[in-house]
């Protein structure tokens, strides 16, 4: 049995998504959310969060098709991390979340959405909920 590795996370976009394509054709896109994380009890802001995340295929296309910078979102996804050497030689890292879920959320659809295809679902065949 896999372990499980699950995000959930509520943000918005931090610029607006650009669909590219692999050699093979593969759509997908690169963005980054931001995490607001609320106030304390004072009402001071808590430092936001960002996350670097992709999306590949069909959930890739719409969310560069529907959502722009600002656009509020729920990303489901799971952590890859990326570890590669630099021209320095040090050992370099990077955490990542890759989407196969994503539910627009933002009060009023874009105007290019007429229906429920705002929510997209990119079955993973190797997901398994353990409960």
């Amino acid at each position: 049995m896999k372990d499980l590795n699950l995000v959930v996370l509520i943000g918005r976009l931090t610029d607006n998504p650009e669909l590219k394509y692999t050699k093979n054709n593969k759509s997908y896109v690169n963005f980054s959310i931001a995490n607001n994380q609320g106030k304390d009890k004072s009402g001071q802001e808590y430092p936001a969060s960002f996350f670097n995340c992709t999306a590949w295929g069909v959930v890739a296309e719409n969310i560069a098709k529907y959502l722009v910078k600002g656009s509020l979102g729920l990303f489901k996804g799971e952590l890859k991390q990326d570890q590669w050497t630099d021209d320095n030689g040090l050992k370099r890292s990077t955490v990542k979340i890759i989407v196969f879920e994503t539910r627009f959320m933002d009060n009023k659809k874009p105007d290019n959405v007429t229906d429920e295809s705002h929510v997209q679902n990119s079955p993973d065949p190797d997901f398994d909920i353990p409960f």
